[in-house]
C-alpha cells in the first residue's frame, strides 16, 4: 500500500508542476518557473522513491542513495534496464533542479518539454512496478 501511496504522491507533485508552469506562463514569473521545475523534480524523486521500494522493500533517503539503488535495480534486472531510470533521474536532477530551480537557468520550451518527460518517466514507473517486471513483485 505504501508503494502506491508513492506514486500517488508522484502524480500529485507533477500535476502540481504543470499548474505551477502554467501560472508562470501567464504571469512571467522567475519565481513560478523555478517553482515549477522544482516540483517536477520532487515527481521524479517520488517516483523513483516508489520503484526503489517495491524492488528491494528498502526506503531511501539521499539522492546519493537514489543513485546507487537505481543502478543495483537496473544492473539486477533486465526488465528495468532499457528503461534508463539512473539515466533519466540524473539528467531530470541536472536540468530541473540544479539548473532550473537553483540557478535560474532554463527556457519556458526546454521546461516544458522536461515536464513532460516527469510525466513519462511517473509513467514508466508505475508500468515496470503494475506489469509485474520486478523480481520482489
Amino acid at each position: 500500500m505504501a508503494g502506491k501511496d508513492g506514486i500517488r504522491k508522484a502524480k500529485d507533485f507533477y500535476k502540481k508542476a504543470i499548474e505551477e508552469y502554467k501560472r508562470a506562463k501567464e504571469e512571467q514569473s522567475d519565481i513560478l518557473f523555478r517553482d515549477a521545475g522544482e516540483k517536477g523534480w520532487n515527481a521524479v524523486v517520488l517516483a523513483t522513491n516508489y520503484i526503489i521500494k517495491e524492488v528491494t522493500g528498502k526506503k531511501v533517503r539521499s539522492n546519493r542513495e537514489r543513485r546507487e539503488k537505481i543502478r543495483e535495480v537496473e544492473e539486477s534486472n533486465g526488465n528495468f534496464r532499457k528503461y534508463r531510470f539512473r539515466e533519466r533521474f540524473m539528467a531530470r536532477a541536472y536540468f530541473l533542479h540544479m539548473n532550473c530551480f537553483y540557478d535560474g537557468m532554463y527556457t519556458e520550451g526546454e521546461l516544458e518539454e522536461d515536464l513532460k518527460r516527469v510525466k513519462e518517466y511517473i509513467r514508466d514507473a508505475e508500468k515496470v512496478i503494475n506489469k509485474g517486471l520486478n523480481p520482489a513483485g
